[in-house]
Parts: C-alpha cells; sequence; structure tokens
C-alpha cells in the first residue's frame, strides 16, 4: 500500500492479526463443515486450519482486497499461494474475512481503512442471527437504513432518528451511508464512542484516499447534535480539527510516498504552466460584464502552496496546529508556557498577538515538526533535541561557528557519534514562505519572523533568568541586517505632490459631504417623524455655515453610484465646478445596508464611512485603524464651536480613542468643517437600530484587549469590517475630474495584473519578472484552444497611511521641522516645550497651490519674558482705577492673592518663576506646610502667562538634575549611597512634575492670566520640545542670563562648548571678545554660548543651530608634537 493511512501502521497490522487468530479460534468447528452447505463456516474451519500465523504482510493484503475493486481470487493467489480452492468459492472468503475485521474494529482492537468497501446485501447479514451477524456494530445498520418509511419497517427500526431531517433523499442517503462507513471502520456502538477526534481522523484518511470525492455528514451530524445525540458543538469541533489535520497528514504522506494528495479537478496543462477551471462567480469578477461574453471557461493558475518539500522531509505550509495553545506537549513543557506568556493577549493590540504567533508557529513547525524527523533519521547524531529554550543553541540550529564546531568535532569522537548538523532554523522559515510572498510580507518576511523569535528569545531571558529550562547566556537568533529582505528607502509609503494633496483633500472632503448627506436622506424617508425632524434641523443649521450651502441640493442615483454636486474648488483664484462624479465599476463595497428606526427598516446608504476615513486621515495624520475606531461617545468631548465664518480655517480638538502605539489613545486636531462631518455621522448613527450598532464592542473584537469596549463612529457593519479603504477608486475618479477641467497633473494611477501591487509590477517591469505575473487561461465557446491573458485592474501606490505621512512631509517642507507633525496628529508629546517668536503666515499658489510659512527660530529667554516692575506699576494703576478688576495672576491660596492685589506693588519680590507676595520671606505658616523657600509647591507662589517661559525652563532643571542622579545610582556601589541619591532623584522630579502642573495650567487657559496692556505674549506661540530641531540650542537660548535657572549639566555642557568656541575664535582669527564677555565664561558660560555662537554665525554666514553642532564635532585636543614645537 503506497499511502500512508494508520490502518497500515506496524501496531494496527499486528493487532488484527491477534483479533483474525482469536476469532478464528473462536468460532471454527472441530470437524470441517459441508463444504457446498456451509460455505462461510467452511472458510472459518480451513482458514484456522491452514494459516500458522497472520504477518503484517498477509494482513496488508488482505486489507487491500476488502478495500479495492480487484477480484478476491486474485487476493487469495496472494495470501495463499496453491490454495487449490476453485475460483467460484473463494468470494465466501471475501464476506467471511469482511466480518471478521469489522469486529476486530468492533472490539476496538484496530482500525480499518476508511475506504473499506462492503455490499449493501451485509443489511441482511447485520439484521439476521448468524455468528457473522455479531461481528457488526448495530447502531450503523439504524443510521444506514434509516432512510425510507419502507426501511425502517423492513429493518424493524421503533424510532426513528431522520424523519424530520428536511433534505434531499440523495443527501440523506450520501451522508447516513459515510456515516456507517465509519462506524464500521471504528467499531461504533454508540453515540457517545462518536468523538470529535475519531471523526475527524475518519475523514482526513477518506481525504487521503479519495481527495477528489468529498465526503458529505455535515446536515446529518448537526440534525443528531440538535437531538442531543452528539454534544454541542460537536459539529463545529470536527470542522476546526480537521483543517489542520487534513494538512499535516497530506504532508505527512507526501513526505513518506512523494506524493501531494489534492480534490482540485479541471486542470488543463499546456506551455504556460498548469491550470484550473474557475467557477463562474470568479469569471464574472475577473472578466466584467463586458469581457466574459462568449466565454465557455476561465482557468486559473494551478499551484499547489499545501505541501513544502526539504528534500525527502515535507510539511504542511499551513502551520495553524502549531500554535502555541494547539502544541500536543505536557503540562510542564517550558517552551509552551514561556512562549504563552510572550504572546498573551492581555496587555498587547490583536494584530501584534497575531504577529508573534504566526512567528511562533514557525518556530514550533521547525522545534516539533522538523527536528523530531531529523533526529529520528539521524540518531548517530551527536546534538539532542531541545527539550527547553536553555537547550536551544544558536550554533547549532540557526547559524553554524566554526570555532564551535572544531569542539564539537571533538566531543563527538568522544561520544561515538558524528557531527552532523540539522537544516538550520533559518533556512527553514524561507523555504516555507518562498512562493508565497505577498506585497504586505513576503519580501521581508525572514527578517520579520527573525525579529519576532529575538524578542521572544529576549524576553524569556529577561523575565525568567535563573528558572532552571529558561537561563540563556545570549539570544540564539541574530540580528538580521541585510538577510531576507531588501532596505526600505525610509517609508513603503507613496506620497503626492503637494499641489495634488491638497485639491485631493478638498475634493475628497466634498465627495465626502455628498455621500453623507445623500445617506441622510435615505434613512430620513425610513425613521420615525421625531427621529426625522432632529436630522432635518440639523442639516438646516449646517447648510447656515459656510462650505455647507449647496448641501440640501446635492442629489445622486438611487444606487448611489453617480452624484450631482453644486459646488465648486477655489484653486488658486480658478473655481472649479465638482459637478458628475461618477463610481466606477469596478470599486467594490459601494453601499451599506442597515437597520434603522423603531420598526428595523432595513435602507441601503452609501458607504460614507470610508470616506470620513480618509478624511480623518487627511485632515488629522491618523492612521487608518485610528479613525475607523474613534468613540461615538468621546470623539467630540473638547470640542467647543469657535464660531468661525468659515470652519475650514480653524482647527479643533479630536479625540482618539484607540491608538497602535500609545494605549492609552490621544489627543489630536482636525479641521472643524470635517469635525461637523463627523458630529453628523454620529447624529446618523443614532438611528442604527442593529444591536451590533447599539451596544458597545470589543477593540478589534478582542476581549483581552486595554482598549476594552466602546462603540465605533464609523462603524458600517456588525462586525465592523471594512475599515482599510482602498485609495484606487477615489483617486481614479479624482484624476477623472482634473481632466475633465484640463488640469495637468503626474497620475497617481496604474494599470496592473490583478496579483500583483503597484511596487511588485513596477519591479516585474524593472527586472522583466514576467513569470511573476498571474496567467490565466480564457476558453471561447467556439474556439478549440485557450489563449493566455493577464487580467488587469486599475491601482495606485497611495494608501490612507499615505495621508498622514503626506501632512508630515508637508508640515516638514512648510516648518523646516519634521517633527513638527506632532502637534496635529497627537502622536508624541514633550514633558514641558519651548516657546518660539511667531511670525505671519501667507498663501500662494504652488503649481495651483503653494503653501509658504516663514517660522521663527529664535527661542524665547526666560531673562526676555520675565515680568518687570514696569509691567506691576501698570497693572496696580488699572486696579486704583477699578478696584473690581480681577487680578491676572493665579495661586493656590485666594489669601495670597489678595494680599498681592492690595500690596500696590509694594513688598513684593519679583522671581523669574512668580511672584512671592511675602517678598521671599516665607511666613510660619507657609514654613509649617511647605517647607522653607519650596516655592515650586508653594501656594503662596502668584503665577502669571508671562512667567510660563521661566517655569518652563525650572521644569527643565530639575529633570536635568533628577537625571544626574539616576545616572550616579548606576555607577554607585554603596547601599547607603544609592538611598540618599534615590530621594534627590525623587525630590527633583516632584519639583519638576509641580512646575509642569502650572505650566500645564497657563497652557489650558491662554489668555486669562495676561497682564492688561503688555503684547509681549502675542508674539509668543507654544512648541513642544520634540519639535525644535536642535533641543540643545533651545535650551540655552531658554536660560541665557538666568544662571539660577541653568541646571549643573548644562553649566558643565557650556562650558565644554565656550572651550571648543575659545580654540575656533584662535584658529580662525576671529577678533576677540572683551573683558567683559570674557567673565561670562565664568559666571554665566551658557550666556557666553549663546552670545559668542550668534556672533560666530553672522561672521561664518550660517545659523547658530548649524554652528553648535559643528563645535561639538571639534576636537580642540593639541596634538603632543605640535605642543613641543616639533612640526
Amino acid at each position: 500500500m503506497a499511502l500512508t493511512l494508520p490502518c497500515y501502521e506496524p501496531k494496527n497490522l499486528e493487532n488484527i492479526a491477534k483479533s483474525l487468530a482469536s476469532d478464528l479460534r473462536a468460532i471454527s468447528p472441530i470437524k470441517a463443515p459441508h463444504r457446498n452447505k456451509q460455505q462461510r463456516m467452511w472458510c472459518v474451519w480451513w482458514l484456522h486450519n491452514n494459516v500458522i500465523q497472520w504477518t503484517p504482510e498477509m494482513v496488508t493484503i488482505l486489507l487491500d482486497g476488502v478495500c479495492e475493486s480487484t477480484t478476491w481470487h486474485n487476493t487469495m493467489d496472494k495470501l495463499f499461494p496453491n490454495h487449490g480452492i476453485i475460483k467460484n468459492q473463494t468470494h465466501f472468503f471475501r464476506s467471511t474475512m469482511m466480518a471478521l475485521l469489522v469486529n476486530a474494529a468492533k472490539k476496538k482492537e484496530a482500525k480499518l481503512p476508511a475506504h473499506f468497501r462492503y455490499p449493501t446485501d451485509i443489511k441482511e447479514e447485520i439484521f439476521g442471527k448468524s455468528q457473522f451477524s455479531a461481528c457488526y456494530p448495530k447502531l450503523a445498520l439504524q443510521v444506514w437504513t434509516d432512510i425510507t418509511e419502507d426501511s425502517r419497517k423492513k429493518y424493524n427500526l421503533e424510532s426513528s432518528l431522520f424523519d424530520d431531517l428536511d433534505i434531499k433523499y440523495t443527501s440523506l442517503t450520501a451522508q447516513t451511508n459515510a456515516l456507517t462507513r465509519y462506524m464500521l471502520c471504528r467499531g461504533i456502538e454508540s453515540f457517545d464512542e462518536m468523538t470529535v477526534e475519531s471523526f475527524t481522523d475518519f475523514r482526513v484518511e477518506t481525504f487521503i484516499f479519495t481527495p477528489k470525492v468529498e465526503l458529505g455528514w455535515k446536515q446529518v451530524c448537526l440534525h443528531l447534535e440538535g437531538k442531543g445525540l452528539l454534544h454541542e458543538g460537536w459539529v463545529a469541533e470536527c470542522t476546526a480539527m480537521y483543517t489542520g489535520k487534513k494538512r499535516l497528514a497530506v504532508a505527512a504522506n507526501a513526505m513518506n510516498t512523494g506524493d501531494v494528495v489534492t480534490k482540485r479537478s479541471g486542470f488543463f496543462s499546456n506551455v504556460f504552466g498548469e491550470f484550473q477551471s474557475a467557477p463562474q462567480g470568479q469569471q464574472n469578477k475577473a472578466l466584467g460584464s463586458i469581457y466574459k461574453q462568449g466565454v465557455a471557461l476561465l482557468y486559473n493558475p494551478a499551484t499547489n502552496y499545501d505541501v513544502v518539500s526539504f528534500g525527502e522531509f515535507k510539511m504542511a505550509r499551513n502551520l495553524q496546529s502549531f500554535a502555541p495553545d494547539l502544541l500536543s506537549v505536557n503540562n510542564d513543557n517550558l517552551w509552551q508556557s514561556s512562549q504563552l506568556s510572550w504572546a498573551s493577549k492581555s496587555d498587547i493590540e490583536k494584530n501584534t498577538h497575531k504577529t508573534r504567533i504566526n512567528a511562533l508557529q514557525y518556530f514550533n513547525a521547525y522545534l516539533y515538526g522538523y527536528l523530531p524527523w531529523f533526529f529520528k533519521k539521524n540518531p548517530q547524531c551527536c546534538f539532542e533535541f531541545p527539550e527547553t529554550p536553555s537547550q536551544f543553541i544558536g550554533s547549532v540550529f540557526v547559524k553554524t561557528d566554526p570555532v564551535l564546531d572544531q569542539s564539537y568535532q571533538r566531543e563527538a569522537v568522544k561520544q561515538g557519534k558524528e557531527v552532523l548538523y540539522p537544516m538550520s532554523l533559518l533556512s527553514f522559515i524561507e523555504k516555507m514562505v518562498e512562493n508565497v510572498r505577498s506585497a504586505d510580507k513576503g519580501k521581508n518576511q525572514l527578517r520579520d519572523t527573525c525579529r519576532m523569535l529575538r524578542q521572544y528569545f529576549e524576553s524569556t531571558m529577561t523575565k525568567y533568568a535563573g528558572i532552571e529550562g529558561l537561563t540563556l547566556t545570549h539570544n540564539p537568533i541574530p540580528k538580521l541586517n541585510g538577510v531576507g529582505h531588501r532596505r526600505s528607502n525610509k517609508t513603503t509609503k507613496d506620497t503626492f505632490n503637494l499641489g495634488y494633496w491638497v485639491i485631493f483633500r478638498i475634493w475628497l472632503k466634498e465627495l465626502t459631504k455628498a455621500s453623507l448627506f445623500c445617506s441622510s436622506n435615505a434613512i430620513i424617508e425610513k425613521v420615525p417623524t421625531e427621529v426625522k425632524e432632529t436630522l432635518t434641523a440639523e442639516r438646516k443649521r449646517i447648510s447656515a455655515i459656510k462650505g455647507f450651502e449647496h448641501i440640501n441640493k446635492i442629489t445622486c442615483s438611487k444606487d448611489f453610484h453617480t452624484y450631482h454636486i453644486p459646488t465648486k474648488i477655489d484653486i488658486g483664484g480658478h473655481e472649479l465646478e465638482m459637478g458628475e462624479v461618477r463610481i466606477p465599476e469596478w470599486m467594490t463595497s459601494v453601499t451599506r445596508k442597515l437597520e434603522v428606526g423603531e420598526n428595523s427598516a432595513r435602507v441601503d446608504i452609501s458607504n460614507y464611512q470610508s470616506l470620513l476615513i480618509l478624511d480623518v486621515a487627511a485632515y488629522a495624520g491618523q492612521r487608518s485603524s485610528n479613525g475607523a475606531n474613534l468613540c461615538a461617545d468621546t470623539f467630540d468631548a473638547d470640542y467647543i464651536p469657535t464660531e468661525v465664518d468659515d470652519p475650514s480655517t480653524s482647527r479643533v480638538p479630536l479625540r482618539v480613542r484607540t491608538d497602535k502605539v500609545r494605549v492609552e489613545g490621544l489627543d489630536s486636531s482636525i479641521q472643524e468643517d470635517v469635525m461637523i462631518l463627523l458630529r453628523y455621522a454620529n447624529e446618523l448613527r443614532k438611528t442604527f437600530v442593529n444591536k451590533a450598532f447599539a451596544e458597545s464592542i470589543y477593540y478589534q473584537g478582542n476581549e483581552q484587549s486595554a482598549k476594552g469596549k466602546f462603540r465605533p463612529l464609523l462603524q458600517g457593519t456588525v462586525n465592523h469590517t471594512g475599515i482599510h479603504p482602498s485609495m484606487a477608486p477615489y483617486v481614479f475618479m479624482f484624476e477623472e475630474w482634473l481632466t475633465k477641467h484640463g488640469i495637468d497633473f503626474d497620475t497617481k494611477m496604474v494599470i496592473t495584473p490583478s496579483n500583483l501591487s503597484v511596487e511588485q509590477y513596477n519591479t516585474v517591469k524593472e527586472f522583466k519578472l514576467t513569470d511573476l505575473t498571474k496567467v490565466m487561461l480564457l476558453q471561447y465557446e467556439e474556439w478549440h484552444e485557450p489563449i493566455p491573458f493577464s487580467p488587469m485592474l486599475p491601482k495606485t501606490p497611495l494608501t490612507p497611511h499615505s495621508f498622514r505621512v503626506q501632512l508630515a512631509t508637508v508640515i516638514n517642507i512648510t516648518t523646516g521641522d519634521p517633527d513638527a507633525v506632532s502637534a496635529i496628529t497627537g502622536q508624541k508629546k514633550g514633558t514641558v516645550g519651548y516657546y518660539t517668536k511667531a511670525t505671519p503666515e501667507d498663501a500662494a499658489t504652488l503649481r495651483v497651490i503653494k503653501d509658504k510659512v516663514y517660522k521663527g527660530e529664535t527661542v524665547v529667554s526666560a531673562e526676555e519674558s520675565v515680568v518687570t516692575e514696569d509691567m506691576l506699576t501698570h497693572l496696580f494703576k488699572e486696579l486704583e482705577d477699578n478696584p473690581n478688576q480681577d487680578i491676572p495672576f493665579f495661586a493656590g491660596s485666594e489669601i495670597a492673592l489678595q494680599r498681592l492685589k492690595e500690596s500696590g506693588g509694594r513688598g513684593l519680590a519679583i522671581n523669574y518663576t512668580h511672584i512671592c507676595p511675602f517678598d521671599n520671606k516665607c511666613p510660619d505658616e507657609v514654613v509649617a506646610e511647605y517647607g522653607r523657600m519650596n516655592c515650586h509647591d508653594c501656594s503662596a507662589a502668584c503665577i502669571t502667562s508671562h512667567n510660563a517661559i521661566a517655569i518652563g525652563a525650572a521644569a527643565h532643571k530639575a529633570l536635568d538634575e533628577a537625571r544626574e542622579y539616576q545616572a550616579m545610582i548606576l555607577h554607585s556601589t554603596n547601599r547607603n549611597e544609592q538611598s540618599q541619591l534615590e530621594s534627590k532623584s525623587r525630590e527633583q522630579i516632584y519639583i519638576a512634575s509641580s512646575w509642569i502642573t502650572k505650566h500645564s495650567y497657563i497652557r489650558q487657559n491662554p489668555n486669562q492670566f495676561v497682564i492688561a496692556g503688555m503684547d509681549a505674549l502675542k508674539q509668543y506661540q507654544y512648541v513642544g520640545d520634540d519639535q525644535i530641531s536642535n533641543s540643545l540650542m533651545a535650551r540655552l537660548q531658554e536660560v541665557s542670563g538666568t544662571p539660577s535657572l541653568q541646571s549643573q549639566h548644562l553649566r558643565r555642557m557650556s562650558s565644554m562648548i565656550a572651550t571648543k568656541l575659545t580654540a575656533k575664535i584662535a584658529r580662525n582669527q576671529l577678533p576677540e571678545f572683551s573683558a567683559s564677555t570674557q567673565m561670562m565664561l565664568e559666571f554665566d558660560p551658557v550666556k557666553y554660548v549663546v552670545q559668542n555662537l550668534n556672533i560666530l554665525a553672522q561672521l561664518k554666514g550660517t545659523d547658530a543651530e548649524t554652528l553648535l553642532v559643528e563645535t561639538l564635532k571639534q576636537d580642540v585636543d593639541v596634538p603632543l608634537a605640535e605642543e613641543l614645537g616639533l612640526d
């Protein structure tokens, strides 16, 4: 037998042999029965007296004989050469042996092949009362004959299992026959014995032998499950288990026989390769309504991805069964427990969990699939199977080491074994992923998988160091710097050119309005009067806002494939009519079916959710997943209408509930007119009555997600799918619109083979890799031979993420700061930022539109922004004239504020960070509560917005000091000293947090605490510290002239830079600085550096930031030879 079926395994053959011998001995008569009258008992007697021993070879021939359509006479000749039995009597042996084999299965001593053949007349034998009737399970007869009323009467069935099962007679017959065969082959006598594992094994074995015949079973088994004869979920469990077991069985069979079984049919082979006929539905999708005319058959490429061949070893490509939770290992297995811990869903994203599991499946396939085969095949190998992570040796299983190899050779000689290396893990993974590479993951999959596995071992080393079996001295997985991938050039996301981007965003927003408000019309027709009035009133309010005046005049076709949008887009002074927009025929997910209103009326609406996801990407720089998962209850929690004339000119807060990086979500901002669209979409969402919309759902369906449950604002389907819209149809429509108006542009559309991305297609064309292009065959009705063709579709390299990338690009171009985008996207925030002098913004055309922004580079210093006596004099003069006027300060103590107000400007201490109403002489009550001179914590500190810059500097200073203490702790070996340093570090962190709290309060109330008549703050704007292109220069400028706000770290840094500046002055023979300037070096090195950098920069025609970078790189050490005058 060529196939590797379980029933042909040695142990099963041995069990069958024992059962046959035992049964023959039990039922054989002592004397020979009459040969022509008791034919079958004579067969028993003959076998008992002529077969001395049933060998595995004989049992194999016997199984083949009862399973294949060969004549029994040939089987007798193979079993018993020279048996001397005439031909017309040998067939009695077949029925006799068949009954004895079934009895072996009934006794649970053996299994019979799933392709076991039996004649229909054995129904009579099972129903009868002969000695052979007892060999068969009676349940098989009941299932087999319970198909018609006549059959039930004939075989005396007292009750029926299937009389209430409403399926076709042919289906019922086929499925009951399948169950009967299963019960005979496995000896099933009750439904309790029908286990999921047993039935799945039977199905897999059936597939291996007859892959082109689908085994019917599900309807009958679901019926039995419904009657309680099979446990709840039995069918689902069988279905799930079958998928994994079938692939493993196919691979195992391929490994042993070299043949790969498949159920595919409809093959056609020619010079272009092997093909398989496609179903009608695929023809329609691939060819469309026009090109499918006259086509009889469509052939797809026939490629087998089920099995991967490693020479003699073969493995199923699908590795689901190697997921950590599905491994068939002991409960104390350290591989499984450590993997489950690393891939736990409790604190990682669903996609991260999926990525980790995927990497572990490759690893486990190598560990539990390949390595056991290798060590079994090579018992003389000196290495051993790695039972625990600590035994997984990188130089053996990942990458061989020539030095260690010599050591292994010496050790092998001592053991009397050989140094035989298994295939490396890297080669294994590379082979598993080749030929199935996709546009998203193919070219870098080896690198990405190894990176994940490296993280797994790194996590294991860190978390479980010291635990036996988990202690590793180094990570066995190497870093793959250039292996298995092609290095990306920055982001892989394509971007727009600037003019294209600006116009496309506006055009997309107008299409969104059309889609949203046309959907509103459809919903309004189906909802109750009260809801209708609410939606209509809101539309009327919105239509009075600039940019929305036309929304009630927008019309669309019934199927939402054509819109007429009566508005114009202003492009550099040219107004272009939006007009008619047609959805392309090949676009998918154009509409959504939803239930609205009290009566759950079904309504077709446009897929405006996808458009709004793109708008959030375009105007807020958010990922598709962030936009799609905006929370309907919180996205506008921070929004207060600005009441500006044109909402497209203002930005408003947007609360993003979920983010790939920041678990707690983030605060973003978005153009106000897009916020208006989002809020109206929320009003429409409130009409959706399906439970899936009305109730909160888990983020990504993951019950263990830290992001919990919420109601997605832009949910368009029950399962919240389709959240990553394709850009291709929208770019296609936009470019049609540009063409209609005669606007030149560089197209972003590419006609591409359907199986390739734009990037892949460009590679195909560049390197002439035409074999990667999908070739299909068309068989026309009147043609004799099919012709080859490659299906093509319009595609674009742009993705929703391109909006995010483009936003960063535009901000970088216009501000000169590549990190400034974080102010909009909310992705990164500095602890405390800086203030820069703002300058005017202007707009002009760049090609069609060009933005031009002048950005100031000078960071405001605390010295420059300090509250002066003149400012206070002006303030108290105002108070004298108007005693009821509020004082523009805040403090924790009302008493302190009142004292400040009543002081008239006398007895005050003006500090950089605050004003002390007690002239910096802490009263007893302050000392008792806060200690002496702890101004950062003191509720009596009176603060105005003018103190913000100094407060930011004070926070920076405290954080610097805390970092210094932390660094000292790392190098200290004395526990007492470490404890003192830890205390000082905590103190500085507390000081920083106190100043940051006050700084944040100022930022949250930008206009509340400004001293009247003082315009200084109007020219300042806040910029996060991670947005400053040279943060060191900003730090220096911030505290220049205020030594009390300079940390020791910053002073040391400044002294070092000053030394290098002095050397630079000397080498370049520049004018020396005055004596007062030189004294500055000792008392205020920060101011010295800032002043001299600015002067030197002007002399050298550069800027201070660039000169600072050059200075830091400068080596001022004088060579010894030069110092001794020997050169």
